[in-house]
């Protein structure tokens, strides 16, 4: 074999190996992440038992395999760090999808929201958009969803466009609304906006009002600067 086939046999071996290492990651749900990468220099020890720690130990036992299977056998200590770092980025993007699933729960698409609340066009759904009555998000790929948790009974749960109001009407992003709604509020760390929205308690939907508008005031002062 010529030299040049050497080198596309191995560069095509690393491309399986980079596949496959993906395929594990993405197939294995153990694992977590707190935002420094397994071999950083800078990365402090994992703690036993935390999600450093298992993704560490998944990575390490996804590498024992594909060594067990013969399937690292020729590849440099760079081309096997390579197909390490290929499963690690795909272990951080299946957390990362996770944790916003996790947080936020189901997002409806266009039609099942307008089959929900018996909405009969898009228009009609642009305009409770843009009226804050409604919460809609844009993914990446320009995809509107509409997050489940607001509905119930066939309708927007009744305190949340208060909050749209002040919220988006601050100019805030959708997504930034989304994460305010779904993190926690008060002392205990423990209670959500909309935990507070659910409980029906007027007080402390009106206690949850004023510190949307004093959030929302931050906001748009930090836009301004």
């Amino acid at each position: 074999m010529s030299p040049t086939a050497h080198q596309n046999a191995a560069a095509s071996r690393i491309r399986r190996q980079r596949v496959r290492a993906r395929r594990l990651a993405a197939g294995d749900v153990r694992f977590g992440a707190e935002g420094k990468g397994i071999g950083d220099p800078a990365s402090s020890p994992p703690r036993p038992g935390s999600p450093t720690r298992r993704i560490a130990e998944d990575l390490a036992a996804m590498v024992r395999d594909l060594d067990r299977r013969g399937e690292l056998e020729g590849l440099t200590l760079q081309q096997r760090r390579e197909v390490v770092d290929a499963a690690r980025d795909a272990m951080r993007t299946q957390l990362r999808q996770r944790e916003v699933n996790d947080r936020i729960g189901p997002l409806l698409t266009l039609d099942r929201t307008r089959a929900y609340l018996g909405v009969g066009s898009r228009q009609a759904v642009d305009g409770r958009v843009k009226r804050h009555t409604l919460l809609r998000v844009v993914t990446a790929d320009g995809v509107s969803l509409f997050p489940e948790f607001q509905f119930a009974r066939g309708r927007v749960k009744p305190a949340l466009p208060r909050l749209y109001d002040v919220l988006l009407g601050s100019g805030a992003d959708p997504w930034t609304v989304v994460y305010w709604l779904t993190a926690p509020v008060g002392v205990d760390g423990g209670t959500r906006a909309l935990d507070v929205v659910d409980s029906g308690d007027e007080d402390a939907i009106a206690d949850l009002l004023d510190q949307a508008r004093r959030d929302a005031a931050g906001w748009s002062d930090a836009v301004a600067r």
